[in-house]
């Protein structure tokens, strides 16, 4: 606004000047010229602003065809004008039509399009030049010099008006934007966060899993998945074996190699039973140098060939620079339809398995009553 009142003032200032050095004019009447010539520039530019921001600033969101509120608008706006400017009527009821068109105008800038918006303007202005010129309307003044400056002061204050309305709609939408943006950055930073944490916590439920040493799954996930599988053998009535497994002399290795060369025994260990097994058999790192192997549709039969194959091919491994072999001693039990935790069934892989390390270790030996009856003195279950 004040570069409008600016540029308008020094146009009006250098303009009526030149005519009042052309003697064009009077010095009497440089007053009322230089109003003239103010208002004339600093409407031109408050009017012609509007439809000049809406043309650059119109984008493919807003309605292209005229709604059922522009139209409303339109409508109100040309009654309006025409009862002000070409009716007969006067008094309070010409002054309220005519207070009425800034309010259109103000509803117009809230509401409506910018295009909308600048059409109106141009409209609007249109129709107060219009009628006045013709000596229509409540804007005639004494003379044809105050009815210029009257309508241009009027049509000043709607320019001033509808631009004061399409900054503050602007400001709005650019606030709007601006959240828009910040929210789209947050969720961003939302979704990339959630991620992160899902991935944390899939790390963390892997580490809580699986043994940090040999990657097998640990006692306690062991335990877990065998109970489930053990249940479910005996529902189906389908045969199942649990085999252990313990590494012969591993106290020795490490005393003599060192734990770097027993901890790669062990993670030698577990890859090779994983090889061996199937994608739904358990395998799982009891603790130390101790390993189990739930086998499920298993026989007995099948369990000790599982485990003679495992024992061969430890056997045949060589681990690091010293070539060392390594051995286990295997014990192998089968479910009973009488077992009702997986521990149970440890316990008499346990059993076999200190049998075969009695034994002279490395060998497979398989669950006996003799076995049970010498431990705890326990009548046999029946088999599943």
């Amino acid at each position: 606004m004040i570069g409008v009142a600016g540029g308008a003032a020094v146009s009006a200032f250098v303009g009526v000047s030149g005519l009042l050095a052309a003697g064009l004019i009077d010095a009497q009447n440089y007053g009322n010229t230089f109003a003239t010539w103010f208002t004339g520039d600093a409407i031109s530019v408050v009017a012609i602003t509007p439809f000049v921001l809406a043309v650059y600033l119109s984008d493919k969101t807003e309605r292209v065809l005229p709604g059922f509120e522009t139209v409303a608008n339109f409508l109100l706006m040309l009654s309006a004008i025409y009862i002000a400017f070409w009716s007969d009527v006067d008094g309070l009821m010409q002054s309220f039509e005519l207070a009425v068109l800034p309010v259109l105008l103000m509803w117009a800038s809230l509401r409506l399009s910018r295009i909308y918006i600048s059409f109106a303007l141009l409209f609007l202005i249109g129709g107060i030049i219009g009628p006045t010129a013709l000596g229509q309307g409540p804007l005639q003044g004494i003379d044809r010099n105050t009815t210029l400056i009257n309508t241009q002061l009027l049509l000043g204050v709607i320019g001033v008006l509808v631009l004061t309305l399409h900054a503050t709609r602007e400001q709005v939408r650019q606030q709007v934007r601006h959240l828009e943006h910040v929210k789209d950055t947050l969720d961003q930073k939302v979704r990339e966060r959630t991620a992160e944490l899902e991935e944390a916590k899939r790390n963390a439920e892997e580490l809580a899993s699986t043994d940090a040493l040999t990657g097998a799954p640990n006692r306690r996930v062991f335990l877990k998945r065998g109970n489930e599988e053990l249940n479910r053998a005996i529902r189906s009535g389908e045969d199942a074996c649990m085999i252990m497994f313990d590494l012969d002399h591993f106290k020795e290795v490490n005393d003599t190699y060192g734990h770097q060369i027993g901890d790669r025994i062990l993670k030698d260990c577990a890859a090779v039973t994983t090889g061996f097994v199937r994608n739904y058999d358990l395998f799982g790192r009891i603790g130390g140098e101790e390993f189990a192997v739930f086998l499920p549709n298993t026989t007995v039969s099948g369990g000790q060939n599982v485990a003679e194959k495992l024992r061969q091919a430890f056997m045949e491994r060589s681990v690091s620079s010293h070539e060392l072999n390594y051995t286990a001693s295997f014990g192998i039990s089968p479910v009973f339809e009488k077992d009702r935790a997986l521990s149970m069934v440890l316990r008499r892989a346990d059993l076999a398995m200190y049998r075969a390390k009695a034994d002279g270790r490395n060998c497979v030996v398989v669950y006996e009553l003799s076995l049970e009856e010498k431990n705890t003195g326990e009548g046999s279950p029946t088999p599943a």
